[in-house]
């Protein structure tokens, strides 16, 4: 029993002795690093950092939301633009290749109805035109 128990005993102090080579690993390991201000500091710089982007983004987001409806407008006229243009361009290509009149401008608009105002003016006052009625005394 007395042999048994210093084998034990023996595989102890071997275990023993093992765990104090692992510490003195980790504690030569540690050496090598920068103390705990320093991880400190550079937390507190990255901590710091983080929050001016998350600030830059937050600015970011509400200019985007507040220029929204002017870019959604700009779009759509843009995309209407580009649209009708193409619809002109090939109204005018068939019409030409048709023969036929192209539509009034809005100034050649602007003249037929300057000329049908003048028009009925000038008949209106022919057909009506003052008629004397003498006055007689009874």
């Amino acid at each position: 029993m007395n042999s048994s128990l210093s084998s034990v005993d023996h595989e102890i102090k071997n275990i023993v002795v093992q765990v104090d080579n692992v510490e003195n690993d980790i504690i030569s390991i540690a050496k090598k690093f920068p103390s705990s201000v320093t991880y400190y500091i550079i937390l507190f710089v990255v901590i710091i950092l983080l929050n001016l982007l998350s600030v830059y983004l937050v600015y970011q987001i509400f200019k985007s939301f507040t220029e929204l409806e002017f870019r959604s407008d700009k779009m759509v006229r843009k995309f209407n633009k580009k649209r009708y243009t193409s619809l002109h361009d090939d109204r005018n290509r068939f019409l030409v290749e048709d023969s036929e009149t192209p539509p009034p401008t809005y100034d050649e608009y602007v003249k037929t109805a300057d000329l049908y105002v003048k028009y009925h003016n000038d008949a209106s006052n022919q057909c009506a035109s003052p008629t004397v009625h003498e006055e007689h005394e009874y």
